[in-house]
């Protein structure tokens, strides 16, 4: 069996001057999901969670080495030419060499594959410190899709889209704002949150499923607390 998320319920990396940690949210997590295979647990969505866990695991790894979680950015292999420093890329080989993946399509409301952004513009509420975080966001899911992650990850109990945590405003324009080089323009890492995944339920939860201001469900995964 897969499993999701590690035994491991905190890690601290020391690395030029940076402490990273897990963070308390993560304890939350019950042993029974650390033991469960990812389809009993989140029904069709499991390699949503894994995805952006070993991404987790990979951007610790670059910290570890010395890298600035602030410089650390998420181009494409087709923009990997504009990257400031390749070694700061999460999925460049001379990086974090995350492979670059989308979700299936069977998970997704359009019926195309899932496109992953990653914002430093948002803080999830109660997690970390004021400032925003590093964050994956997954927008478009089915509403089922998104309940069965709820479920799974925090007994988050909702039917036919009903129950869904909803957020006050809509996200889409700040984790559009994605943490990506461009030719000639370096991205600039944000001094303070812009915009929070601010539905109570989600409350000290790193990860999770929200309806956003859009309409659209979204599922969230905080890869780095500033």
């Amino acid at each position: 069996m897969r499993r999701i998320i590690s035994r491991l319920m905190f890690v601290a990396v020391w690395g030029s001057g940076v402490f990273y940690h897990v963070g308390a949210a993560w304890a939350q997590f019950p042993q029974s999901y650390f033991d469960q295979d990812e389809t009993a647990c989140f029904g069709q969505g499991g390699d949503i969670v894994q995805y952006p866990s070993k991404m987790r695991v990979s951007l610790v790894k670059m910290i570890i080495s010395g890298v600035d979680p602030s410089s650390i950015r998420f181009n494409p292999p087709e923009t990997f030419d504009a990257l400031s420093n390749q070694d700061r890329g999460i999925f460049h080989p001379n990086g974090g060499n995350v492979e670059y993946s989308n979700i299936a399509a069977e998970n997704m409301q359009n019926g195309m594959p899932g496109v992953w952004f990653y914002s430093a513009n948002i803080s999830a509420l109660n997690v970390g410190t004021d400032n925003s975080e590093i964050i994956a966001f997954l927008p478009g899911l089915k509403s089922d899709v998104c309940e069965n992650l709820n479920a799974g990850l925090w007994g988050i109990k909702s039917k036919n889209g009903d129950g869904i945590p909803i957020v006050s405003k809509n996200l889409s324009p700040l984790y559009n704002d994605q943490i990506i080089d461009y030719s000639g323009m370096v991205y600039k890492f944000p001094s303070h949150s812009n915009g929070i995944v601010d539905a109570e339920t989600l409350s000290e939860k790193p990860l999770g499923c929200f309806k956003n201001g859009d309409g659209a469900y979204v599922y969230y995964h905080v890869l780095y607390e500033r």
